[in-house]
């Protein structure tokens, strides 16, 4: 009669133990039931760019203003005169156009063109009567396959 009443109560024992544990699993589930916020449309455009862009000495001085040019000793004559940077569509999502490494929504202005229009593959830039449609498509893709 001794080894069942010692038996019944480690099998007590146990059970109560086990049931510590499960309560456990039930506040973990409990913290991750609540529903997920996403970002809104504020907070996206927010968000900094998160490619990385290498670019040469040369390429560099274009941005800041200058074009930069060699002579024949191999020193660097800088100039002021630089040709306007093309306007190049990087990506779009939603209603937002990524243009020269900035994103713009529809109805802004990038150098003085109107963004009158967003799908999936293209924008159109308008200034009066004068348009201009910008695509994600280029040459460069061709290179990209996706199977």
């Amino acid at each position: 009669m001794k080894k069942y009443l010692i038996l019944i109560s480690i099998l007590f024992l146990t059970v109560t133990l086990s049931s510590d544990e499960l309560s456990w699993v039930d506040t973990q589930i409990e913290a991750i039931k609540p529903s997920r916020k996403g970002m809104n449309k504020s907070e996206i455009i927010n968000i900094n760019n998160p490619f990385i862009y290498l670019k040469s000495k040369d390429k560099q001085a274009k941005i800041n203003g200058k074009r930069s040019t060699r002579n024949a000793k191999g020193i660097n004559n800088i100039s002021s005169k630089v040709a306007p940077k093309r306007l190049m569509l990087s990506a779009i999502v939603n209603d937002s156009a990524l243009i020269n490494e900035k994103w713009y929504n529809l109805n802004d202005k990038v150098r003085g063109y109107k963004l009158s229009s967003i799908n999936s593959a293209s924008i159109i830039l308008s200034k009066g009567k004068k348009k201009l449609v910008l695509t994600t498509n280029n040459s460069a893709s061709r290179n990209i396959k996706f199977k």
